[in-house]
């Protein structure tokens, strides 16, 4: 089966990267997900969170976002809720003048998140951080489709 992908979002945020990857959490129980710590608060008393449907985007004229991974595997790691890939440094993108560096990507099937209330067989997040310790998190969902030659490559 061939894939084809659609950008999802990039979604940046104040929270360091630590925060992220410090607590155990479950997708059996998303509704349950503010109470594992302070910082997770958010989950239970905000309303732009993962996960989403992308709905009405607007066409916020960005400057073109210059992606190009040599991503260089520092280690595999089953983390009980997906596949995640750990990559050394290297892979940097750049968002409204603030540099982001790819720190590892993960894979959701079915995705976790949906565009105009359609979900895809596979979504894939790569996780970025910068020197201040926000995240720039891009999401690009696949879905069956005609052979795509940037995954050929």
């Amino acid at each position: 089966m061939k894939l084809k992908y659609t950008l999802c979002a990039l979604a940046i945020s104040a929270a360091p990267f630590s925060w992220a990857h410090d607590h155990h959490w479950s997708y059996e129980s998303p509704d349950q997900w503010g109470e594992i710590n302070a910082d997770f608060a958010t989950c239970k008393n905000g309303q732009n969170q993962s996960p989403i449907d992308i709905r009405s985007a607007v066409n916020g004229q960005l400057q073109p976002l210059a992606v190009k991974y040599d991503a260089k595997q520092k280690s595999i790691v089953n983390n009980g809720h997906t596949v995640q890939i750990n990559v050394q440094d290297g892979d940097d993108i750049k968002v409204d003048d603030e540099t982001f560096t790819l720190r590892q990507f993960h894979f959701h099937t079915p995705a976790e998140n949906m565009i105009n209330g359609e979900s895809f067989p596979l979504e894939v997040h790569f996780v970025h951080s910068s020197a201040q310790g926000g995240l720039a998190v891009m999401g690009v969902m696949f879905k069956p489709g005609a052979v795509n030659s940037t995954l050929e490559a």
